[in-house]
């Protein structure tokens, strides 16, 4: 059954990158991603497109055919057309970005065999001089839309640094090239195929509870103990709530899409503030936008963003006392609607 699974989206994945109806369209999108640092929006393509007198291709029926992942998110109407290094390393424009995806995935898996406490590949590393510094500066994007891959997130501007996703290096040691690559890809897919079930697309949580979506930084030296507080606090409501942080969600996927579809099916979020990472400020104003109930948290001495300084929000101390703890859990409760929160200002 798995193998009919995955031979079958293998088909269909080979089928629509090799199609010579997208190819030209996929030419089109990849320099797009090379300008830009990103994908195009459909609409942004479509409108290109008839700018260019092009107007009987269907970008939208394009974007939404592509065959997904079993097992990983599928949003039916696609935002985005995005390109996996399966699709585009056919392509010419796309030699030096695979050649240098080949060559960042060694120095992973490098990296990951030494000593270093916290393996990772920086932008500046002396094997990427020979690549021109435009597509250096692609790469986090690249992978950050193509998943499996062998790194954990983390790169951010010019000057990047690629964690090494710990759960998947080793499924990439000895790539040499490309194909190699996606030959890895399609081993760790082949796998998710076995426990692929009906219905998994669907990433939130089926309980009777309500379900709060943790927003924190995961590798800080307080991210634990905060987490541990903030599920003391949730106990505390005597299962009407349950937690859940990205780094807990046991599915594949692309980790930016699961962690929007949390966010939107979340009942309310929990954020912590402190540091002001940068993740966790946009994760904050996306639930904003979509109205989310938020309970704020911020290490005192924390610096407070314009935006959000007029936000209700809980400053504790480096250890979190009695008091906040039971302000918490008001918020929580004022949050769930089953009590009024006590009527507290900024930073009180």
């Amino acid at each position: 059954m798995a193998d009919e699974l995955f031979n079958e989206w293998r088909r269909a994945d080979r089928t629509w990158a090799t199609s010579p109806f997208n190819r030209p369209i996929f030419e089109i999108a990849f320099k797009w991603f090379i300008r830009e640092g990103a994908w195009p929006k459909v609409s942004e393509l479509k409108r290109y497109l008839f700018q260019s007198s092009v107007s009987s291709v269907d970008v939208q029926a394009i974007a939404n055919s592509k065959p997904h992942i079993p097992g990983q998110l599928h949003l039916p109407h696609q935002e985005y057309l995005t390109l996996g290094a399966r699709h585009v390393f056919e392509l010419p424009a796309a030699a030096d970005l695979m050649d240098l995806l080949v060559v960042a995935t060694q120095l992973s898996v490098t990296a990951y065999r030494s000593s270093a406490e916290r393996p990772s590949v920086r932008y500046d590393d002396p094997a990427f001089f020979r690549f021109g510094s435009d597509t250096i500066v692609r790469l986090p994007a690249f992978v950050g839309a193509d998943y499996p891959n062998p790194f954990a997130g983390g790169g951010i501007g010019d000057e990047w640094e690629l964690l090494v996703n710990e759960n998947l290096i080793t499924d990439f040691d000895g790539v040499t090239n490309p194909v190699e690559y996606e030959q890895c890809q399609l081993k760790i897919i082949r796998g998710w195929c076995v426990a692929a079930q009906p219905n998994r697309d669907r990433l939130a949580p089926v309980s009777p509870t309500s379900t709060a979506f943790i927003v924190m930084p995961f590798r800080e030296e307080w991210s634990d103990t905060m987490y541990d507080f903030i599920r003391r606090c949730i106990d505390r409501l005597d299962g009407r709530l349950q937690s859940v942080r990205a780094d807990e969600i046991a599915m594949p996927g692309r980790i930016n899409d699961q962690i929007i579809e949390q966010i939107r099916a979340a009942d309310l979020i929990v954020a912590d503030i402190s540091g002001l990472n940068p993740n966790v400020v946009w994760e904050l104003g996306f639930a904003s936008a979509l109205e989310k109930p938020c309970v704020i948290l911020m290490r005192q001495g924390s610096d407070v963003p314009f935006d959000i300084y007029d936000q209700r929000r809980v400053d504790y101390e480096s250890e979190p006392t009695q008091e906040t703890e039971d302000h918490v859990v008001a918020l929580l409760k004022g949050a769930l609607g089953a009590t009024d929160p006590r009527q507290t200002g900024p930073g009180s």
